[in-house]
């Protein structure tokens, strides 16, 4: 059962080499800070990639569907199915409209497995880079808006983060988390956290990173895009 979000803003898009969303649980909205919180509790989406025909599916009942757009396809990799973003050289994202119940501003949940096939992406400038930014999920987008993203570098290290920027209020990162040694082509299973000001990273299931800054902010009424 895989998922994948994408917010659309008419600002500068980061486009990224071969990525791969495996599973993903998106957005359930609880207070609950550990990573074993019961991902069915608020439920607001999830993407399953279930069905090579219709990716943006929302499994969760709550109408999010996703608009697949450029170079995503159906990939058996993971049990179940998955999404693949094809990169620089065929960018693709999934959009998913917003809606009342994307809107809120206490505390999510992201969950998913993530497979970066190739390190080769933008960066923050938009520049080609060796160790490229891969977006997990943006809303509004993933240079001025709430997003989550990660790279591997060409030690194999794996490093996943995130921050609220200029249009979502209050401005702050949330983390950063880096592993020893994450082969390429492994997939990783990353979750974020936050919720009390907290914001918590974990990798397979083992917290990685705490930062207590702010507070998240996922209710304007931005799109969402899935590997912006």
């Amino acid at each position: 059962m895989p998922l994948v979000f994408n917010y659309k803003h008419p600002a500068q898009t980061f486009k990224h080499w071969q990525f791969i969303v495996g599973f993903l649980v998106l957005f359930a909205c609880i207070g609950n800070s550990t990573a074993n919180a019961a991902l069915t509790t608020g439920l607001v989406a999830h993407y399953c990639f279930d069905d090579r025909a219709n990716l943006g599916k929302d499994c969760s009942g709550k109408g999010n569907k996703g608009v697949v757009q450029g170079g995503v396809s159906y990939t058996t990799e993971i049990r179940g199915g998955g999404a693949k973003f094809g990169g620089i050289k065929k960018p693709g994202d999934i959009l998913v409209k917003n809606s009342a119940s994307l809107r809120f501003s206490k505390a999510l949940t992201v969950s998913a497995f993530v497979k970066i096939t190739d390190g080769v992406g933008m960066d923050g400038n938009t520049a080609n880079a060796a160790v490229g930014r891969h977006t997990i999920l943006a809303k509004s987008h993933d240079i001025s808006g709430f997003w989550m993203a990660a790279q591997i570098d060409k030690t194999n290290k794996f490093t996943s983060y995130g921050a609220n920027n200029s249009y979502v209020k209050p401005s702050f990162g949330f983390g950063s988390a880096t592993t020893k040694d994450v082969k390429k082509a492994k997939w990783v299973h990353v979750v974020y956290v936050i919720a009390n000001g907290v914001a918590r990273i974990y990798y397979d299931g083992v917290l990685v990173s705490t930062t207590k800054k702010g507070a998240v902010n996922f209710s304007l009424p931005y799109t969402f895009f899935i590997q912006k």
